[in-house]
């Protein structure tokens, strides 16, 4: 009797400590089966002592897709997940030199939506020439961008610009020519990222523009059938024969000038004949180191006069003046209204708000 005593406890340890990878199941009292994890249970051998147990098959767990938020120049390749971005391809970018952390060229799969600031570089005036970037990213679109591992990753090192270009331009409204940034958030695809010690820069393919700011408003003149974009901080004068735009606030003097940088004035306003022709004339007289070419403004082509206002007498010159004429106006942009010195730049800021120009249809 203490055998069996001793062999019962024995095989309740065990039944109560189980097997790993096994559990049992009941069909007698008298008897025990081993099943392993895994297996296809059948309902007939659960028997009735084992209520609410059904036959089922313990599936083992699925492997998960794993994205990190940095990559290694050196063990990156194809496949690996990076920010929610997937490697196409990675080497480096040009053969002349050896692949490094300093030359490497990652293609990465995917979609983003990023916001950050757009800046689009006229010619000559930044690397790369004349084209459409994003960068200075917030902190929670940083979290969607990938990062090559000790490759200065800061939000002012996190830029690119866009494969599609024309594309591009026109989402944003961008007037070739005239330099022009602000805030935006945009969708990309498909992005490119270099590291090299030269002028390049990584791509990616603009998606969606979702919504933009370039810190300009829309204006509808009341007495000329005309309507521009004017940056915030600038004061409108329109009236029957001028359009005068300054900085705020609009200031005269007795003399009867202003700070207007900004003057479009219809012909006939200045007294008798005053018409397209006598302004030229005027202008060809008062300006030196004159130089005649053509503008675009809306798809039309216009005359345009560049040069150095001689003043009235000395240091009364108005500075670099531009001066479009058109058919029943003229515009003249000046660099120094009231032969002061200005804290922007009217010139730059007067070709923005003429690039902006929409005539009536």
């Amino acid at each position: 009797m203490r055998n069996v005593l001793l062999v019962i406890s024995i095989l309740l340890n065990v039944l109560a400590a189980g097997f790993a990878g096994y559990y049992f199941i009941y069909e007698d009292k008298d008897e025990v089966e081993e099943v392993e994890v895994g297996a296809e249970v059948d309902e007939d051998v659960l028997g009735e002592k084992t209520p609410g147990v059904k036959g089922v098959e313990v599936e083992e767990p699925e492997e998960l897709e794993v994205s990190v938020s940095e990559f290694e120049w050196d063990a990156v390749e194809e496949g690996d997940v990076v920010n929610g971005w997937t490697v196409t391809s990675a080497g480096p970018f040009s053969d002349m030199l050896p692949f490094s952390e300093e030359n490497i060229s990652v293609d990465f799969e995917g979609e983003a939506t990023l916001t950050g600031r757009f800046f689009y570089q006229a010619p000559g005036e930044g690397m790369g020439g004349e084209m459409l970037c994003f960068g200075d990213m917030t902190s929670g679109s940083l979290d969607n961008y990938p990062w090559m591992v000790d490759a200065y990753t800061t939000a002012s090192n996190a830029w690119f610009c866009f494969e599609n270009q024309d594309f591009a331009m026109d989402e944003f409204g961008v007037n070739p020519g005239v330099s022009v940034n602000g805030n935006a958030t945009v969708k990309i695809s498909n992005l490119q990222l270099v590291y090299y010690p030269s002028e390049v820069s990584s791509m990616a393919d603009l998606v969606e523009v979702i919504s933009y700011d370039d810190g300009l408003g829309d204006y509808k003149s009341k007495n000329f059938t005309l309507s521009f974009d004017v940056p915030d901080g600038f004061e409108i004068q329109d009236s029957k024969n001028f359009i005068l735009i300054s900085e705020d606030p609009y200031v005269t003097t007795d003399m009867g000038s202003s700070n207007a940088f900004f003057t479009l004035s219809r012909y006939g306003s200045w007294g008798e004949n005053d018409g397209r022709v006598s302004r030229m004339d005027r202008y060809r007289g008062t300006l030196n180191n004159l130089k005649e070419s053509t503008v675009m403004v809306d798809g039309y082509s216009f005359t345009k006069f560049t040069g150095t206002d001689s003043g009235i007498f000395e240091g009364s010159s108005a500075g670099e003046t531009v001066v479009v004429f058109f058919d029943a106006s003229s515009l003249e942009i000046m660099e120094r209204p009231m032969n002061t010195d200005q804290s922007f730049d009217p010139i730059d800021v007067g070709m923005q708000i003429l690039n902006s120009f929409k005539f009536a249809k």
